[in-house]
């Protein structure tokens, strides 16, 4: 039995996997999809997001995901690992990403065909909104960066046909710098930062909210003490990934030494 189901929780709370049903709407996360959700809509092109490792990008952007793919106009796409050497390498991994067939003999300039062709005929033809999401940004090759912007160019007399929205770690403002035919194209630009003590605590106790399902309904599953959530902001610095990992471990530890024995009421 799995240590959640001990405490009667339908799920883990403290997973570290970007699950978007978990999405914690923090002022500034949510003001994050906020800003990227219009920009999309209104067609800007390029979006980028930044933050240090374990603030919750890759978790925005499963949630952008989630969001815009509940509308039939919006056709999204994800392209999680970035890292090609060869920018043929990267364009393929593009093409696929939407769905488009890519043989090992095709070129470059194939590829890019192929990627024109489908945008217009969703974008152009179908008038959908193409979104193509990449995480782990800084992973992106100074050509492979070319690939993106020349993907930029393929645009009608009123917008963009692709919409790009890229999730890196804080060195890509550094990349940027240096690539400012990029960095002009860049519509909308946000930085995610730590959580502070109220959204830490409000964090942690939304995910066990969630995970209790309706065996807690309209009442808050406090497991943890106001003094353990100061200590784990202190020892997080308000990171969220951190935030879930040491969360998960007290948990365990706590029902190892059956400190958390009733369920109902989460005796401590």
């Amino acid at each position: 039995m799995s240590y959640h189901e001990i405490l009667g929780l339908d799920r883990e709370p403290f997973s570290n996997s970007p699950d978007p049903d978990f999405f914690h709407s923090s002022p500034r996360h949510a003001e994050c999809l906020r800003r990227l959700e219009i920009a999309v809509r209104l067609k800007r092109g390029l979006c980028v997001v930044m933050g240090e490792v374990g603030t919750g990008k890759t978790t925005v952007c499963r949630r952008l995901i989630r969001t815009l793919g509940y509308d039939p106009g919006v056709s999204v796409h994800l392209l999680l690992d970035p890292c090609f050497e060869d920018p043929r390498d990267f364009l393929a991994a593009v093409a696929v990403s939407f769905g488009i067939p890519v043989d090992g003999e095709d070129s470059g300039a194939r590829i890019r065909e192929a990627i024109q062709d489908f945008l217009l005929e969703e974008a152009g033809k179908c008038g959908k909104i193409v979104v193509l999401c990449v995480d782990e940004g800084q992973k992106i090759t100074g050509p492979c960066l070319e690939i993106l912007r020349e993907l930029l160019n393929f645009e009608t007399n009123t917008h963009k046909m692709l919409q790009i929205v890229v999730f890196a770690q804080n060195e890509f403002a550094g990349t940027l710098r240096t690539r400012k035919n990029l960095a002009d194209r860049v519509n909308t630009r946000v930085t995610l930062k730590p959580l502070s003590f109220a959204e830490t605590r409000r964090l942690i106790r939304t995910r066990l909210r969630l995970a209790a399902g309706d065996h807690w309904k309209d009442r808050d599953p406090a497991v943890f003490t106001r003094a353990a959530l100061y200590a784990i902001h202190r020892a997080c610095g308000g990171y969220p990934r951190k935030i879930m990992r040491l969360c998960h471990a007290t948990l365990l530890e706590a029902v190892g030494r059956e400190l958390l024995t009733d369920p109902e009421g989460f005796s401590r």
